[in-house]
């Protein structure tokens, strides 16, 4: 994470087995944090950033626990193993 400077990005859940984050990254600099975001995945070590939602859509934060306090268990997808 952390690619793209004054992008605010938001961790929400690390895969079962530690290897990846799931995060949400600001489309626009110095967007509030209620502005629209994007969905992606990397691996820890920050290769293999994967963007999830599909393109010309965008996600936020409205109601999304952030890793600090969310208690969610992923599953990653069959087909795509994110």
């Amino acid at each position: 994470m952390d690619a793209s400077p004054r992008r605010r990005e938001f961790p929400i859940a690390y895969s079962p087995d530690g290897s990846r984050i799931l995060f949400l990254r600001q489309v626009r600099r110095g967007d509030d944090y209620d502005g629209p975001m994007n969905l992606f995945v990397v691996n820890t070590h920050g290769t293999g950033l994967v963007q999830l939602n599909p393109p010309s859509t965008t996600t936020g934060l409205v109601d999304t626990p952030l890793i600090t306090t969310a208690s969610w268990t992923w599953i990653p997808s069959p087909e795509t193993g994110s």
